[in-house]
């Protein structure tokens, strides 16, 4: 009975520190100094690299492309409507490191440290839901490159509805 008690006390003690590590996410709301919801004009050297109707993503030439010991090849940033809505962190192995693992793992170990494991999608892959952020890891297994993107939630549902009207338009073109 001791052990049951136990074993219940350490699985609680387990699920608090990762909804608290969630609970986190949804306090940052953001990334470093952009919190969602930021007006491009109240950001500071954004350059757009891509515009798809009202959303256009930027990159920020000055970004320190570090997040703990894993370098970062590019960050980027969504504005839908001028708001910030999702960002996205890019690994990529390059010709001085033609396999990535070891950089694409310390970016997931960073993002672990901070906010817990996430739960597990595949071998390497992790989600992390909050009540108002989503953060997803995806690590691909040929070369070990990785992107995470933050999003809001209500950005990833609107990204989803958008994509099955497309996909509906799609099929009724193919008819």
């Amino acid at each position: 009975m001791k052990r049951l008690s136990l074993l219940a006390l350490t699985l609680l003690a387990g699920f608090a520190t990762h909804a608290q590590s969630v609970k986190e996410l949804d306090n940052k709301y953001g990334f470093r100094d952009l919190k969602f919801g930021t007006d491009t004009s109240a950001v500071e050297g954004l350059v757009a690299v891509e515009r798809r109707g009202d959303r256009v993503v930027y990159t920020r030439p000055n970004d320190k492309l570090k997040v703990g010991e894993s370098t970062i090849n590019r960050i980027t940033y969504t504005f839908d409507r001028g708001k910030l809505v999702s960002i996205q962190l890019t690994t990529n192995r390059t010709a001085s490191q033609p396999n990535n693992m070891a950089n694409s793992r310390a970016l997931r170990n960073a993002l672990e440290e901070q906010y817990g494991e996430g739960e597990r999608v595949g071998e390497q892959d992790r989600n992390w839901k909050g009540e108002r952020v989503l953060m997803i890891y995806r690590e691909a297994p040929a070369y070990y490159d990785a992107k995470v993107r933050i999003s809001t939630k209500e950005f990833e549902e609107s990204n989803k509805l958008n994509n099955k009207v497309m996909k509906t338009k799609k099929a009724a073109s193919d008819l």
